[in-house]
């Protein structure tokens, strides 16, 4: 994985022995979204577009270091876990909106955006619900057909359903 490169890792150690924090790492990510963004929607061109793709993958970078920095040089803190899902939504969302309107299709890119948030607000509240005691939580079961049907247990083993 591109964590474990040499390259990834000396850089995450250099931005550890600085005053950088992951949070910044994290902010410096929307910067570079919005710039994409706006070269996406105002400079169509192949050099404005080649530079979009350079901002994404800047964009990218920030993604990886910002975790690399928190977790192994030891800068991690409670809002930095925040601070590394909100930008990614953020990022996310001018992008998906800038190659909508880039296309003609603003509505496509709004929904997009919209899509790729609530994708990640379903993971949250699922995890949150598997995280809480006695909250029932569905299973999948394999039937003696290969078919499989789902069956809501709960948390502390007892059905819910049959």
């Amino acid at each position: 994985a591109t964590r474990d490169a040499g390259w990834a890792q000396a850089m995450a150690a250099w931005l550890a022995r600085t005053t950088v924090t992951p949070n910044q790492i994290s902010t410096l990510s929307i910067v570079f979204a919005g710039i994409g963004a706006a070269l996406l929607v105002g400079w169509p061109t192949p050099w404005g577009l080649l530079l979009c793709a350079f901002c994404i993958q800047l964009r990218l970078l920030c993604n990886l270091l910002d975790g690399l920095v928190a977790v192994e040089g030891g800068k991690g803190s409670a809002l930095g876990k925040i601070y590394n899902e909100f930008p990614d939504r953020v990022t996310d969302s001018l992008l998906l909106i800038a190659m909508g309107y880039a296309s003609g299709a603003p509505w496509l890119g709004w929904l997009c955006a919209l899509l790729a948030v609530l994708t990640r607000v379903r993971a949250y509240l699922w995890r949150l619900a598997r995280l809480r005691p006695g909250f029932p939580r569905a299973t999948g079961q394999g039937t003696a057909h290969g078919s499989a049907h789902v069956r809501l247990r709960h948390r502390r083993g007892g059905n819910v359903l049959p």
